[in-house]
């Protein structure tokens, strides 16, 4: 009951930062579907699609609607590849824009409940591709029982690294000045229940670190996955973003905008 976790750093940039909300540029971190990682079947045995209605509670103009279509590969018994497609819009299915990208990861560190998950991901987004980032993150897992049957738990995290563009004073003209890193991170929880399995997860993102070291942003998401058939399973999640107000005392949290996933993995 594994996937790609993934996130988009130009919205998670805006909303998180990284496992969860949001369907985007792959990273390993913060902007997944509520899931943990598997690696592929060898050879090209995963094909995935997925939809997101994002900043529901926000103006129209502000929400978004992104489709992906993941397709994976299994290169080894324990290493796979995959190739994301994304493309999203406004919540007027309007400024459409992005991205793609492409990434390995593999298990260095596999026991009966503890795993250890290693990804690298590169990805470019937005109407030209303009933004890039690269990534490389961990996922480290405990189940109970080594066919997830009964609970477990999990955490990951990495690193988004990306360009930063100001705009100049004198031609309001935006340059590339520095490259950015964001440090997000998770940490999740799962139960079986009847034929599938609860997911509660919670994040948080360390945006532009170095420069800002900033922590305002955070996620709580809860999914529940199934599988509809013997090589389909449904992937659903409801997810809050959860901000900590610039304009507000130090300390004060609002509960901004909620999104909600849901996805197919075929195993073919």
């Amino acid at each position: 009951m594994r996937t790609v976790t993934r996130f988009d750093p130009n919205t998670c940039r805006r909303r998180l930062g990284g496992v969860c909300l949001c369907v985007l540029l792959v990273l390993p971190a913060l902007c997944p579907a509520a899931d943990t990682l598997e690696a592929f079947e060898q050879g090209a045995s995963n094909l995935d699609f997925g939809v997101s209605i994002g900043g529901l509670g926000q103006h129209r103009s502000d929400a978004t609607f992104r489709g992906e279509v993941m397709a994976g590969y299994g290169l080894t018994p324990r290493m796979s590849a995959y190739v994301v497609i994304t493309r999203g819009a406004n919540g007027f299915l309007g400024d459409g824009s992005g991205g793609f990208a492409m990434g390995m990861y593999g298990t260095p560190l596999e026991g009966d409940r503890w795993d250890l998950d290693l990804i690298f991901d590169v990805g470019a987004g937005d109407p030209d591709l303009a933004e890039f980032a690269v990534s490389p993150g961990f996922e480290l897992n405990y189940d109970d029982t080594p066919d997830q049957s009964t609970w477990g738990f999990y955490a990951n995290g990495g690193a988004a690294l990306y360009g930063h563009a100001e705009q100049r004073v004198d031609t309001a003209v935006s340059e590339w000045t520095r490259t950015a890193m964001d440090i997000p991170l998770t940490i999740g929880t799962y139960r079986a229940v009847s034929d599938g399995q609860l997911f509660f997860q919670a994040g948080t993102n360390i945006h532009d670190l170095g420069h800002t070291g900033l922590i305002n942003e955070g996620v709580l998401a809860f999914g529940y996955n199934f599988n509809l058939t013997p090589t389909v399973e449904m992937i659903t999640e409801l997810a809050f973003a959860i901000y900590n107000r610039p304009d507000a005392e130090a300390g004060i949290w609002d509960l901004h905008a909620a999104d909600i996933y849901v996805g197919l993995i075929s195993t073919l």
